[in-house]
């Protein structure tokens, strides 16, 4: 079989899970021939594909209108070249660009993220997609949404049939490199206290690093123990001075560590006492997923849907949630954006009391379904 993947970029969150699967297929699929098409930037120190190619249109970048054409022209070339008979888009973007192009190849096209989350890169951008939705992305030959909420999303916004089709995470890469010694000496004293720790990119808006850091301060105040905080993640649009700020203002930036990106966030996992994901909009969180793959536990904001399935407690859900739920791994906390200092409150709650608790039932968690057999069986079947 000849693969096509179509990529935004080879940085974030949605590339390394594009990089998950294109390790899988060529696992699962050994005989298949992949190429992977990047349309955005392409960085020496992001992901690295085999046979990968940056479509690059230098000033053609200026006129918009050109810009749309010789994209697609460019990719259906590509798709002639290699003789595709399966492209898979891994995100929105990418999938206007796959279904404009097709060549007859069977269209495979990941969602991340229900429609409502363009509401945040504002109106106009968010009616263009509304419009791809009830268009261009039906001639999808299989819509796929990594979490159920986002499957129902697709079938109410776009239609027809959806797979159900978790992201992939190498299980035993990640438990190896928990495992990995820390050599950074101001690391190793930090690690040597109780921390709390944050991983991901600091979106202000979407991620709220700053609504964590407002609830750290408040558990500080309920706890005699030396406890830090460490993020773990790229810094966007300088978040960090101002969470910097922050932490100043409750005088504890003694306290509050930025790590930056690193490679290996799975060691800094391992040594923490848990790991928080403060967000106020989400599709399914793949640090949350990876965190409880090591055995530290979480709590995480009732950002989406996707958490109750991580925690395996869909029974449980509550779009309104005003209380803690706990569950085995961790426990959720509501999610008011129209009352931040409720949130705030709640989620110190959550905090003090996972930082408190003697034992989770790790037994429970099921890795199976975000393993390469049964993502790329998913995948690929009925096709």
């Amino acid at each position: 079989m000849n693969i096509l993947i179509i990529i935004a970029s080879n940085q974030g969150t949605i590339a390394s899970c594009a990089y998950q699967l294109y390790k899988g297929i060529l696992k699962e699929i050994p005989n298949s021939t992949i190429v992977v098409v990047c349309y955005g930037p392409y960085r020496s120190d992001g992901f690295h594909f085999n046979q990968a190619t940056c479509l690059k249109l230098g000033w053609l970048s200026n006129n918009s209108i050109t810009r749309i054409f010789v994209r697609f022209n460019l990719l259906k070339k590509i798709k002639l070249k290699y003789n595709i008979n399966c492209s898979i888009s891994t995100q929105a973007g990418p999938s206007v660009w796959n279904v404009l192009s097709g060549i007859g190849e069977y269209k495979i096209g990941i969602f991340h993220a229900v429609l409502k989350q363009f509401k945040v890169t504002g109106l106009k951008k968010y009616i263009s997609f509304w419009l791809l939705y009830k268009s261009i992305f039906k001639c999808l030959n299989k819509k796929v949404g990594v979490s159920k909420k986002i499957v129902e999303d697709l079938k109410n916004t776009i239609g027809g049939d959806v797979q159900l089709c978790y992201n992939i995470h190498d299980v035993k890469h990640i438990r190896e490199q928990a495992l990995i010694d820390l050599e950074d000496i101001k690391e190793q004293e930090i690690f040597s206290k109780p921390v709390i720790l944050y991983v991901g990119a600091l979106y202000y808006h979407i991620k709220a690093p700053d609504r964590l850091l407002n609830a750290f301060a408040t558990f500080k105040q309920n706890t005699q123990d030396d406890v830090q905080l460490v993020y773990i993640g790229q810094d966007i649009e300088d978040a960090s001075s101002k969470l910097m700020s922050i932490a100043r203002v409750h005088n504890i930036e003694n306290s509050v560590h930025f790590f930056g990106k690193r490679s290996n966030p799975y060691k800094y996992m391992k040594r923490s006492r848990m790991l928080i994901s403060p967000s106020r909009d989400e599709g399914l969180p793949g640090v949350v997923i990876e965190s409880c793959i090591v055995g530290t536990p979480c709590v995480v904001t009732n950002s989406t849907y996707g958490n109750w399935e991580i925690m395996q407690c869909e029974d449980l859900f509550n779009k309104k949630l005003s209380e803690i739920v706990k569950t085995d791994m961790g426990c959720i906390t509501p999610n008011n954006t129209n009352n931040e200092s409720f949130t705030v409150k709640m989620l110190a709650e959550g905090m003090l009391h996972t930082y408190n608790r003697k034992s989770f039932n790790w037994a429970n968690f099921n890795t199976s379904k975000y393993e390469y057999q049964s993502v790329v069986e998913s995948l690929f079947s009925n096709m």
